[in-house]
């Protein structure tokens, strides 16, 4: 299948683009995937699961088909000239006699396709045209590229002046009119600085300018079809290599594009349909390129700064994601540093890794590490902003933790700035904070060690991350846990889960039967595993469903860690499971309750009291 793969990739290159996902590695796109290797086509209108034979050729006749219908255009001889002579762009035609080897109506679609927006693609039979095709310069089918043609010229001027194509491959024949078009109109140093200016003032229509050296590769002349109405420019380095030189463009071609606030710079591979989708995103984002010249100013706004590498595979994956969060962030400025090329800046900012996001709020940064998607990007500006992690100080840290009330729990997060692991921490204890809302007794803080010294002093805290949860029921700071898992929200919120104040109600198998299953009352009952990411999200709706319907019913959970035996009679479908217990005689229920489907407090409740009507009625029988 692979070799078959690539030779499908191959006939439609710049048709459709062709890519291959290794489901071991990528579980979440494949989980529609039934069977392997599956084949898929995304159009407009959906996907399409291809069922037919592993053939190229049929593989290929069934994309074609799927695809609108193709542009290639029927010439005759009344309406040639006229055509080709009064259209903005070269005509590639076929000249085809009926008993010539000619090119065939498939490659004319493909390569119509390939070079839509930059020629005509259209075909002249000539045994039914025979006046047209004897002003032909041999008496053979030919594919011609016709370009430069007025209504002033004639006929046989115009074929006389055209491009033979001399070849029937579809690669090829879109290979040699790539070669015949124009390339970028070219540019002067002082017209690119007119441009820059007007960048830097915020008045400027998005332009983009291809620094090259003696002319660029055909991926960038393909541009043109896939830009239809953005003009480009190119500017020659040979001749302006001290503006190259200060704009740090090092390898040849790279492509920016300007626009309000400065511009950005292309760092991906030499594909046209790659480098437009990036001319597209940022035309669109507010995000730019940062310069030393930027500094320290930037640091007094409102912003966020990737510092990255372009040799760094994350960091490329981070940079269109980090596109997107500023088009949704308007009132933060976001920039980008290329550490590569700003080496001495990078020191001076203290990044040792790539990519390194800082976000700068009044002055002070706030970083965090590695690849984030947009939400995550928007989750980490949002935590700045708002932080759901109280800070303390020493003499916070005195009045909350060293002479914490006795209702309250606290968990504390003692951590160094500089601390690589406390810097990836961060996301999940912010992401932890905010899932404890539902208790207001319990309380997510952090000290920094290095401006809170004392407290870490009198803590005895030797190695960073370190987090302690101070316990309810004592005083004080006296009655602690410390943590010793992994920087995972599921793993820390597993751990703090025993530590919080709870109104479900903790069952064990000896009190089961008599509690629950000869209860007179209705219960409802959650069994769950600490370690289980949903038992963990779930945990809160438990929480609000037992202030719902508190007085009407028992609501307890079974941790099947501790409890496997009880679980397993149970037969439980997954974690976590919602079994509903009705009550009655007081005779012994089936162990194996009414299943409740997991979803929101509110849903649940109002599910219940639908189901089962006697809950209204029911008053505080516990």
């Amino acid at each position: 299948m692979g070799l078959c793969w690539r030779a499908l990739a191959k006939e439609l290159e710049g048709v459709v683009r062709i890519g291959a996902v290794n489901c071991a590695d990528s579980r979440d796109l494949c989980q529609h995937i039934r069977g392997y290797p599956s084949l898929y086509l995304y159009t407009p209108s959906g996907r399409h699961e291809y069922h037919g034979e592993r053939e190229v050729e049929t593989m290929m006749d069934h994309v074609m088909r799927s695809l609108p219908p193709s542009p290639v255009i029927m010439l005759f001889e009344p309406n040639f000239k006229k055509a080709v002579s009064e259209i903005d762009r070269p005509w590639l035609v076929s000249f085809c006699y009926k008993n010539d080897d000619c090119v065939s109506r498939s490659s004319l679609d493909r390569v119509s396709i390939s070079l839509k927006n930059m020629v005509y693609v259209g075909t002249v039979t000539c045994d039914e045209n025979p006046k047209l095709c004897d002003k032909l310069p041999a008496e053979t089918s030919v594919l011609l590229l016709v370009q430069g043609a007025t209504p002033s010229k004639s006929v046989a001027t115009i074929l006389k002046e055209a491009v033979k194509v001399d070849t029937m491959h579809t690669q090829e024949i879109t290979f040699t009119v790539l070669k015949n078009l124009p390339e970028p109109e070219r540019i002067t140093e002082d017209q690119f600085d007119t441009l820059h200016d007007k960048a830097m003032a915020g008045d400027i229509d998005p332009q983009i300018v291809i620094f090259s050296k003696s002319g660029v590769p055909l991926e960038f002349i393909k541009l043109k079809g896939q830009l239809k109405d953005q003009k480009l420019h190119q500017l020659d380095c040979a001749d302006y290599s001290k503006l190259c030189t200060d704009l740090s463009v090092t390898r040849y071609p790279t492509l920016f594009v300007l626009k309000d606030g400065g511009y950005e710079r292309y760092h991906g591979r030499q594909d046209a349909a790659d480098i437009a989708i990036f001319i597209r995103e940022a035309m669109l984002s507010p995000l730019i390129e940062l310069t030393p010249a930027h500094f320290p100013l930037i640091t007094e706004s409102t912003s966020v700064v990737d510092f990255f590498a372009p040799w760094c595979p994350p960091c490329m994956m981070l940079l269109p994601e980090l596109r997107r969060a500023a088009r949704e962030m308007t009132n933060v400025i976001f920039g980008s540093v290329d550490c590569a090329a700003h080496a001495q800046l990078c020191q001076q900012r203290s990044i040792r890794s790539y990519p390194t996001m800082v976000m700068y709020n009044s002055s002070k940064p706030h970083t965090t590490s590695g690849y984030k998607n947009k939400d995550d990007i928007l989750s980490f500006i949002s935590d700045v902003l708002n932080p759901p992690v109280i800070t303390l100080d020493y003499s916070q840290w005195i009045l909350k933790i060293n002479n914490k009330k006795e209702d309250e729990v606290w968990f504390v997060d003692y951590y160094a700035p500089w601390c690589g692991h406390c810097i990836q921490l961060a996301p999940s204890w912010n992401l932890f904070a905010k899932s404890l809302s539902q208790w207001d007794k319990a309380f997510v803080a952090k000290v920094d060690c290095t401006t809170t010294q004392q407290a870490c002093n009198m803590e005895g805290i030797r190695a960073y991350p370190t987090i302690r949860v101070y316990e309810a029921g004592a005083r004080g700071r006296v009655q602690y846990k410390q943590y010793q898992g992994w920087g995972q929200i599921h793993d820390i919120k597993g751990w703090a889960m025993p530590y919080l104040p709870s109104d479900v109600e903790t069952l064990v198998p000896k009190h089961f039967v008599d509690k629950v299953l000869k209860s007179r009352s209705p219960w409802l009952v959650e069994f769950y595993t600490p370690m289980c990411g949903p038992c963990q999200r779930f945990a809160t709706e438990m929480e609000r469903l037992a202030g719902l319907l508190k007085k009407k019913l028992g609501v307890g959970k079974v941790n099947c860690n501790t409890h496997y035996n009880l679980c397993y009679q149970a037969k439980l479908s997954g974690f976590p499971t919602l079994y509903f217990y009705p009550g009655g005689s007081g005779a012994a229920q089936d162990i194996v309750g009414v299943e409740i489907e997991t979803s929101t407090a509110d849903q649940i409740h109002s599910h219940l009291l639908r189901q089962f009507p006697f809950l209204n009625s029911v008053r505080d029988e516990l």
